[in-house]
């Protein structure tokens, strides 16, 4: 699994799910977003879907611009997760597992301590990214596939 999160170069393409600081209209330059492969997004989308009313499962092939309050709220489920990562020893210790696809789950049960280990570390580097940005801006826009 890819648990970078990644700037992409012009023409780049690939199952990636982009976030924009602000309010993205579409003329933004996306140099500045941040984007993360589908397998690991699906670990951090229940937290959108719950804080955030507008989310909804074509959410994920679209675009979401999300307020600061609500993504504060997304950020402690982030960080619950991010714990829950750390302390895990089996499946059932992490419980958002069960809404992951069931091939992203064969993958990141296949090598569990290290994938654990990648996707906690990868929460808190998107958590750090994600706070910066909210102190400059009132939105932060998911950009779907």
């Amino acid at each position: 699994m890819d648990f970078r999160l990644k700037k992409l170069r012009p023409g780049h393409a690939g199952m990636n799910l982009g976030l924009c600081s602000g309010l993205y209209r579409g003329t933004e330059s996306l140099s500045n977003a941040i984007n993360i492969a589908e397998d690991t997004f699906w670990f951090l989308e229940p937290g959108i879907k719950k804080n955030c009313p507008r989310y909804s499962s074509m959410s994920h092939y679209g675009l979401t611009a999300i307020s600061r309050e609500e993504w504060f709220s997304i950020l402690d489920e982030w960080d619950r997760l991010r714990d829950e990562l750390v302390i895990a020893s089996l499946t059932t210790d992490i419980p958002t597992l069960r809404s992951v696809p069931r091939y992203a789950r064969r993958e990141f049960v296949s090598d569990f301590p290290r994938n654990c280990a990648k996707l906690a570390k990868m929460i808190g580097q998107l958590s750090m990214w994600m706070r910066i940005e909210l102190q400059l801006n009132e939105h932060v826009s998911v950009l779907g596939i």
